[in-house]
């Protein structure tokens, strides 16, 4: 398992985050040498599959650049002939009927990161200007099942949205969403935020 930080960007501002926001991007050129050095270390190791996750920052600020490492990770690993697995992770606020369909045209999945339904997402997933980004995300959830992708979901949980968490499940058990629960982990830039 690999991750790709594709960039250090990002339009939310969420206060666990342990990511210090930059306008930092991987370049083309260093996200293919490290797919490649990813490839040749499964390879000498014995490996039968890799899984690649293109993160960030919010990883579809980058979506070219994910879609061209994907081309040519397909292309390492048909050479190698190992298995490939990748999903982009992502904060859902960004995606349009364009991005489902590449995504969808390809054995890419898509995970999404909702915290909650109204309030309890919002108050941890802000976007930087302070607005809530529940209604975005809820949006492109429907988008993505409208179209036949189903996306995996990731909440976040802490105490500031703990509450909220029947809601959250029912919301993603009724339709028949996968999903994880992490939970909320202390680190160097989120420290200020004692009430997570």
């Amino acid at each position: 398992i690999a991750w790709l930080h594709v960039t250090n960007a990002c339009n939310l501002r969420c206060p666990y985050c342990y990511l210090g926001k930059t306008q930092e991007h991987m370049s083309h050129e260093v996200g293919l040498q490290a797919l490649e050095a990813i490839f040749r270390s499964a390879t000498r190791h014995g490996y039968q599959k890799i899984q690649i996750k293109y993160a960030g920052g919010e990883s579809l600020l980058q979506f070219e650049l994910i879609i061209a490492l994907h081309e040519h990770a397909r292309r390492l690993a048909d050479a190698a002939s190992l298995a490939l697995d990748e999903v982009i992770l992502s904060n859902g606020t960004l995606l349009d009927a364009a991005k489902i369909k590449a995504i969808q045209d390809r054995p890419i999945r898509l995970m999404i990161s909702l915290d909650g339904i109204g309030e309890s997402h919002d108050i941890q997933r802000p976007f930087a200007d302070g607005r809530g980004s529940s209604r975005q995300v809820m949006r492109a959830i429907d988008q993505c099942l409208q179209r036949g992708l189903i996306p995996e979901i990731s909440v976040t949980v802490s105490a500031e949205n703990a509450a909220g968490l029947p809601n959250t499940v029912s919301y993603l058990l009724e339709r028949n969403l996968p999903f994880s629960l992490n939970f909320y982990r202390e680190n160097a830039y989120s420290s200020s935020s004692e009430d997570l």
